[in-house]
């Protein structure tokens, strides 16, 4: 037999003649593609943003993904998602846009291609690929920048966590009668009767119509009304959160961006000063102290401390502390409160990445006990929520942090974040539990005790990971009730599975289901 040389391996698939540097760069591409390639799904985008890779110790490992986070922008090597084999039912849940000119009297307005009503025909649209219209199959579920899950699976920039979403301040733009006309939607009657005063998204969902029901009624679809969305906007009514939110305001797992970030970088270079109080409007010109007093002295005072274990009435606690200081004043109050937590985030994270990844996967406990970074975040927050006194002993003495994380809750720790953008969290909480209808089918297989275990014991691995995991478990749970009914109330869909593979919607008739 011919003795194995890696010059005949290698010799069929590179060229003698070619140059070298087009080698290095094909060499450099398979090897990158083969470690992009377990990520080539819905975190395409985001797996090098990853907080588990920054609390790696052994720099060199994560090297190879930090440089494929370098080239990201250059697409050098290109993602595509790949969807679960699991698949929602066979229903589109539509965000249908509803205006009026008189408050009363609402009708939808169409997209160009994404079906928003029962007569919306089926348009071909290629080779063109209509980028919003698409965006609308995701946005019906609430998976945008705004989810629990943004650092998990979002875009490459952190810009679209922490100030208004962008549908929102589209129907600001669309009651003004500043947003463009051709890109969004067709709105034909506005050049009779000017900019409607009014208008709100809610969602619908719509089921295939039978062959028979077409022939009828020349219908596509069966509408039904499922939820709310967006509430009710109304001319002059202006949000005041940022289109372009400042770094104190991301996704708390989006520490790669926080560092790059002029406030982080000088947030890591105070951590070790004696008054974080000197530095906390470090290139923030916009803010003033009196922002910084009116925080410590007037709006901590004002919050009843049972939130923190209970958001039960917590609708009017942020309307009570709306009314005196105005929505413009929150904003900058949710910023001072942010740029602290930022400030004593950095400081802490020494102590919390001394033992690096191991604890999250059960090898040991780690110094500061909290098991994630985004649990980290939560923890400064709810220490910044104690007032300036628990701040400035913390900040003098880092060893008095564990007393305050084996107090931490989900409540605690979300209280500030609910208080200032409690809008936000009540809309992410409906979608959350709307993922959870359209993605659980009753009627399949139970899982095995074995399956069980693997699971919960995954489950817990993933808590210590991504600490939005947790949190969107939590989101789930709250802001239920009737006072967070900020349009309709929901009524999401329920699926079940037949035997046969086939997915039936839940109704409440006598049959008790309804075939898609």
């Amino acid at each position: 037999a011919q003795a194995f040389t890696m010059e005949a391996f290698v010799s069929p698939f590179v060229s003698q003649q070619g140059p070298w540097l087009v080698h290095a760069l094909v060499a450099l591409h398979i090897a990158l593609a083969i470690i992009a390639f377990p990520f080539n799904s819905f975190c395409t985008h985001s797996y090098t943003l990853w907080t588990p890779f920054y609390r790696v110790r052994l720099r060199p490992l994560v090297w190879p993904i930090t440089l494929l986070r370098l080239l990201q922008p250059f697409r050098f090597v290109h993602a595509y998602g790949v969807f679960p084999p699991q698949s929602p039912p066979p229903a589109k849940l539509a965000p249908v846009t509803e205006v009026s000119w008189d408050g009363e009297h609402f009708e939808p307005l169409r997209h160009r291609y994404f079906p928003t009503t029962e007569d919306s025909p089926a348009v071909y649209c290629a080779p063109h690929h209509e980028r919003l219209d698409q965006a609308m199959i995701y946005e019906g579920s609430g998976i945008n920048e705004s989810m629990i899950y943004r650092n998990i699976a979002g875009r490459f920039d952190p810009y679209g966590h922490g100030g208004l979403q962008a549908p929102q301040r589209m129907l600001e733009r669309l009651v003004a009668g500043t947003l463009p006309k051709r890109p969004f939607y067709k709105r034909d009657k506005e050049e009779k009767l000017g900019p409607p005063t009014h208008a709100r998204v809610r969602v619908h969902m719509l089921e295939h119509a039978s062959k028979e029901h077409q022939r009828a009624t020349g219908h596509c679809y069966r509408a039904t009304p499922v939820g709310p969305h967006f509430p009710c906007v109304t001319q002059g009514r202006h949000n005041p959160r940022p289109d372009w939110p400042t770094p104190e305001l991301w996704h708390f797992e989006d520490v790669v961006w926080l560092e790059r970030s002029h406030f982080g970088r000088l947030a890591r270079k105070h951590s070790d000063v004696r008054d974080p109080h000197a530095h906390v409007l470090a290139a923030a010109e916009e803010l003033e102290q009196s922002d910084v007093n009116a925080f410590w002295d007037q709006f901590l005072p004002a919050i009843p401390q049972h939130h923190r274990e209970s958001y039960q009435g917590l609708r009017s606690t942020v309307m009570m502390l709306r009314e005196p200081m105005g929505e413009e004043r929150i904003c900058r109050m949710e910023r001072v409160a942010n740029r602290y937590a930022v400030l004593l985030f950095f400081k802490l994270l020494p102590r919390f990445n001394e033992r690096g990844l191991l604890p999250a996967f059960g090898w040991g406990a780690a110094s500061l006990n909290v098991p994630s970074l985004y649990h980290l975040r939560l923890l400064c927050l709810d220490i910044v929520s104690k007032g300036r006194d628990a701040l400035d002993a913390v900040w003098s003495e880092p060893a008095l942090t564990q007393e305050h994380a084996e107090a931490l809750s989900m409540h605690s720790g979300h209280m500030l974040q609910a208080i200032f953008r409690y809008e936000t969290m009540v809309y992410q909480s409906q979608k959350l539990r709307l993922l959870q209808a359209v993605l659980t089918h009753q009627g399949r297989a139970p899982l095995s005790p074995r399956e069980e275990r693997d699971k919960a014991k995954i489950a817990a691995i993933g808590d210590r990971l991504w600490g939005g995991m947790e949190a969107a478990r939590f989101l789930r749970e709250e802001f239920a009730g009737e006072e967070d009914v900020l349009d309709i109330p929901e009524h999401w869909p329920r699926f079940t599975i037949k035997p046969n593979g086939e997915v039936v919607r839940i109704t409440a008739g006598e049959q008790g289901e309804t075939a898609l």
